[in-house]
């Protein structure tokens, strides 16, 4: 390709040829390297569990308590192919990356009391009580110590609203949130805390995935399953107008460079403060997937961020790379 194409006017000025050129070098050197990141620390790491917070979950964990209402990190950030999201996992909860009902994508809690059913049918137009607080949104109170912890904490923005009235479970009273579970506990110096419902929801996961991964095993026998995946993408071309449409390429293979079927790509394309996800169609025989792109009214002279996140057969891996708004 002629750097002379890239002007529209048919020439570009020395400055801008520099920084083309600084753009296919890093363009090249991203694809070649692979996943270098995931041997080298990636977010915030914690020795207490082992893990580190993804960059992609940092900000809103730091801003939402960090340790203090998550607890600390107890998985990697992977994806949750069937339901085409980001997640990763803490002691106290999960954190997702998905897009809104209006498409805009974010960061939020995993609703993970619904998701282990403890929802309960509501009241109907409840009447006010001395000391607790009537959720019309799902039918439940919350009260007392209970309620001073959830609205200082955060209240429903961060723990959802609640899905059950407060019971004994356990030997302990305890009340389920959307999003969280507080126990009572009043012999300790904090009587309110938050269980740890991510580590039970991960263990169940875990516990669940077991006979499906022998199942496959059994059934791929002759087949070696991979060490590692390897992951190349690269976008055609690597710049473009303030609206137009951009190739995305992803290739997958083992660390052997044998192509990988079936792995699920997830992508995250950063426009300013406006990122979009997207499920990109699983690797076919040559372990290949990718999109078209479209975009529309960006600004000159900045930078598309793509972060791809790849799973295959229990192996995740990580990349990134972008492209330039040229005119």
């Amino acid at each position: 390709m002629s750097l002379r194409s890239v002007s529209p006017q048919g020439a570009i000025n020395r400055r801008k040829r520099g920084w083309l050129l600084l753009l296919l070098l890093a363009a090249g050197v991203g694809g070649f390297l692979l996943l270098r990141g995931r041997s080298e620390p990636r977010g915030r790491h914690y020795p207490q569990t082992g893990f580190s917070v993804d960059p992609a979950f940092m900000v809103f964990y730091d801003e939402h308590g960090g340790p203090r209402i998550f607890g600390y990190p107890i998985s990697e950030a992977t994806l949750d192919a069937e339901r085409g999201v980001v997640v990763q996992y803490f002691e106290r909860g999960v954190l997702e990356i998905g897009p809104r009902q209006d498409g805009v994508l974010e960061v939020r809690p995993g609703a993970l009391g619904r998701i282990l059913g403890k929802a309960e049918p509501g009241i109907e137009d409840g009447e006010a009580i001395s000391g607790c607080a009537y959720y019309a949104q799902t039918g439940h109170y919350v009260c007392h110590q209970f309620l001073e912890f959830y609205l200082r904490n955060g209240g429903p923005e961060l723990f959802g609203y609640p899905i059950a009235e407060y019971r004994i479970e356990q030997g302990r009273m305890v009340q389920y949130f959307e999003n969280f579970r507080l126990d009572w506990l009043p012999g300790e110096e904090e009587q309110i805390q938050i269980a740890p419902l991510g580590m039970a929801y991960l263990e169940l996961r875990q516990a669940a995935a077991g006979p499906v991964a022998s199942v496959v095993a059994s059934r791929e026998e002759r087949e070696e399953a991979p060490a590692g995946l390897r992951v190349q993408t690269s976008v055609h071309p690597p710049f473009g107008g303030a609206s137009g449409e951009q190739q995305v390429f992803v290739v997958v293979s083992d660390e052997q460079g044998r192509p990988i079927q079936g792995a699920a790509v997830f992508m995250i394309a950063r426009f300013g403060d406006q990122p979009r996800a997207f499920l990109l169609p699983k690797t076919d025989q040559e372990g290949r997937s990718g999109l078209r792109l479209a975009y529309a009214d960006q600004q000159p002279n900045t930078s598309v961020q793509l972060d791809f996140w790849v799973v295959y057969r229990g192996l995740q891996a990580q990349t990134r790379d972008s492209f330039l708004i040229w005119w």
